[in-house]
C-alpha cells in the first residue's frame, strides 16, 4: 500500500504543521534518511512560510480596521477624522527568500519519510504527518437536537457513527416514546393543536448503536406549534 501523504489543509493548520516538523525534525533525519540540507531546506521554508502567514493576518487586520475607518468618516459622529486610529502595518522583516510551492516540497519529503522501513506511526505523529483520528466512545455521545418549526416540527441531529437515536415526546403527560428514527432528518406527523390554539412540545433523545440506546441523553428542546390554519 503506497505510503499517505497527510497534509493539513488550512493555511493557518498547514503553517503550524510545518513548525511543529521543523522543530523536531533533527531528532528523526538520521534514522529516515534526510539530509542535513534537506533539513536546513523546510526550515527556512517553515521560517518563510510562518512570516508571509502573520505578514498576511497583519494585512487582513488592517483592512477590517480601514474597513470602519472607511464608515466612520463617511457615516460617524466624531467631529474630526483621525487616521491615527489605523496606522499601517509594519511587518517583520523578511527572512531568506524560498522557492515557491512549500507544500510541494514538504509533501514529497513527508512521501519519501513514511516510506522508510524505519518509520513508524508514532515517529509521524511526533512529526506531524499522521493524522489522528479521534477516539470513538459509544458511551460518550450526546445527541445534539436542532428544531425548525414551519408548520409540523422538523427535528435535525448528527449521526456521525451512530445507527440513530430514539426521539422521545412530551406533550404535556410526560415523556413517551415518538419514534425510532436512522436518518438524520425527522418530521413529527403528530396532530396538531385547535385552529386558534397552541401547545408546548418538549422532545429528547437519546443514541442506538447496534440496536442498543447508549450514551447520554439530549438537551431538553422546549417548541410552541400552533393550531392548523383553516383550508
Amino acid at each position: 500500500m503506497p505510503a499517505i501523504t497527510f497534509i493539513k489543509k488550512k493555511d493557518s493548520a498547514f503553517n503550524s504543521q510545518l513548525q511543529s516538523f521543523a522543530e523536531v525534525i533533527d531528532n528523526y533525519a538520521t534514522g529516515l534518511g534526510i539530509t542535513p540540507s534537506e533539513v536546513n531546506s523546510i526550515k527556512a521554508d517553515a521560517l518563510y512560510y510562518n512570516w508571509v502567514i502573520n505578514t498576511a493576518n497583519l494585512y487582513k487586520s488592517y483592512a477590517k480596521g480601514m474597513t470602519s475607518f472607511k464608515k466612520s468618516a463617511r457615516k460617524g459622529q466624531n467631529k474630526n477624522i483621525d487616521l491615527s486610529v489605523t496606522p499601517p502595518p509594519v511587518p517583520e522583516p523578511e527572512p531568506p527568500p524560498v522557492k515557491p510551492n512549500i507544500q510541494s516540497r514538504f509533501s514529497k519529503l513527508v512521501k519519501r519519510i513514511k516510506s522508510s522501513r524505519n518509520y513508524s506511526a508514532v515517529n509521524g505523529i511526533s512529526l506531524g504527518i499522521e493524522a489522528v483520528r479521534p477516539h470513538f466512545d459509544i458511551h460518550e455521545g450526546k445527541p445534539k437536537l436542532k428544531i425548525e418549526v414551519i408548520v409540523n416540527p422538523i427535528i435535525k441531529y448528527k449521526r456521525g457513527k451512530y445507527g440513530g437515536i430514539q426521539i422521545w415526546k412530551d406533550s404535556g403527560n410526560g415523556y413517551e416514546l415518538l419514534n425510532i428514527v436512522f436518518q438524520s432528518k425527522y418530521k413529527d406527523e403528530s396532530p396538531l393543536p385547535p385552529i386558534g390554539k397552541s401547545a408546548v412540545w418538549k422532545y429528547k433523545a437519546i443514541y442506538i448503536y447496534k440496536d442498543k440506546t447508549v450514551g447520554q441523553w439530549s438537551d431538553e428542546t422546549t417548541i410552541t406549534v400552533l393550531g392548523e390554519a383553516g383550508e
